[in-house]
């Protein structure tokens, strides 16, 4: 087979939203509350067709399916979400809800898997360090959050909530997602970041996976084109290292006070309000002057249509 066909057949299969089938057509048996019904689950109990003396081909699918429900198991949520992300986790915020493995039981199901590779591996998380003591308070919430990568991957992803609901709010594909969509959004990349850590561990050349996760995920998720995409992401990520260092100039402000006794209550909230309104003021302009560009783009495509 050709690399383009190859290509053109595996987008196809990408965008192909999933279709549920009946299994076993015909009158089946609940073999738990005896109700005779037609589907894949009874309407009164809603126990599966499939569902009855225990068998071996039963006993493996209940240990693969790790959270039960038919296509909800891990495993085939992680298949779906590392090959078609941006579809997949459309799907799920569209109302798709049994194609996938709720969002926060993937993600500490990919951590205790995460956990239990890297100890057979012998592989460590190296701990950071500051000769500044200043520091200590932040590194010591980076190490325990290094060494808890569950908790680690969403307090990284889960910053990226508001950017992507301004610098998106207004793409071709899930138009005018709302926070909580956003939120569940950063809770399945926080997931993908996981996987990408384990590849990391191999070796570390595989970081380039988590921004190239995050490009293929919003790209398939939103719709924009190449720089459509690009500029939106960057800015996301912008904003988010923007405010990850001003988190880390407020524990040493936090210090000033206690270190020089010449501070006044006065220069104390001058000092607090300058630091707000540098924090605040560049996110502000980069969000909004993103919100309408996008807003402008939306126009112009209504336009288009009619």
């Amino acid at each position: 087979m050709k690399l383009k066909e190859f290509r053109l057949r595996f987008r196809a299969w990408q965008n192909k939203s999933i279709n549920y089938t009946v299994k076993k057509k015909g009158v089946h048996h609940c073999a738990n509350c005896g109700h005779d019904f037609e589907g894949n689950l009874c309407p009164i109990c809603g126990q599966s067709v499939g569902d009855g003396r225990i068998t071996w081909k039963w006993l493996a699918y209940s240990f693969i399916n790790i959270w039960t429900g038919d296509s909800r198991s891990l495993p085939y949520s992680i298949f779906q979400l590392m090959l078609r992300p941006g579809h997949f986790i459309g799907e799920y915020i569209s109302g798709h809800r049994q194609v996938s493995s709720p969002p926060v039981n993937m993600l500490f199901g990919i951590a205790v898997i995460y956990a239990i590779i890297m100890h057979l591996f012998g592989i460590e998380p190296e701990p950071f360090t500051a000769k500044d003591s200043d520091l200590k308070v932040f590194i010591t919430a980076i190490n325990w959050l290094n060494n808890n990568p569950g908790w680690g991957a969403i307090a990284m992803t889960i910053f990226l909530t508001i950017p992507t609901w301004f610098l998106f709010r207004y793409s071709p594909r899930h138009p005018r997602h709302t926070i909580p969509e956003g939120i569940s959004i950063q809770v399945f990349m926080s997931s993908l970041m996981l996987i990408c850590l384990l590849f990391k561990a191999i070796h570390p050349a595989f970081i380039f996976l988590i921004p190239l996760y995050y490009y293929i995920t919003y790209r398939q998720l939103f719709g924009y084109n190449f720089w459509g995409t690009s500029w939106r992401l960057m800015a996301c990520f912008v904003v988010w290292a923007y405010a990850f260092i001003m988190l880390v100039v407020a524990t040493i402000l936090l210090k000033i006070p206690e270190m020089d006794n010449s501070f006044s209550v006065g220069k104390i909230i001058i000092m607090y309000i300058l630091y707000f309104l540098t924090l605040i003021i560049p996110i502000a302009a980069v969000l909004f002057i993103g919100l309408w560009i996008c807003k402008r783009g939306e126009r112009r495509r209504e336009q288009k249509t009619q």
